[in-house]
């Protein structure tokens, strides 16, 4: 038995929401990893690796979470596809 089947009625919407709110963290996150780039040459001059491993650190969460969101959004269409296989009486078309 599915943990989301019985959390939501509709596992296919409830798939989908989630891709789309770990896609719009993934974007986020890769977008405020290019905005923190600009200061890593400051902290390598300053001898520091902090601001470099930071944003390594946000393209690699950003990275993570849009491959989650493919998989979720994969998922989504699997639960999709058995729910048309259900209407039309268990039979392929």
């Amino acid at each position: 038995m599915d943990v989301v089947r019985i959390t939501a009625g509709d596992s296919t919407s409830k798939f989908q929401r989630a891709a789309l709110v770990l896609r719009t963290i993934g974007w986020l996150s890769i977008v405020w990893g290019c905005m923190i780039s600009i200061w890593i040459w400051m902290g390598e001059k300053a001898g520091s690796q902090l601001w470099l491993w930071w944003t390594l650190g946000q393209f690699a969460f950003g990275g993570i979470c849009l491959g989650a969101a493919g998989v979720l959004r994969a998922r989504a269409a699997v639960y999709a596809g058995r729910s048309d296989l259900e209407e039309r009486g268990g039979r392929a078309a």
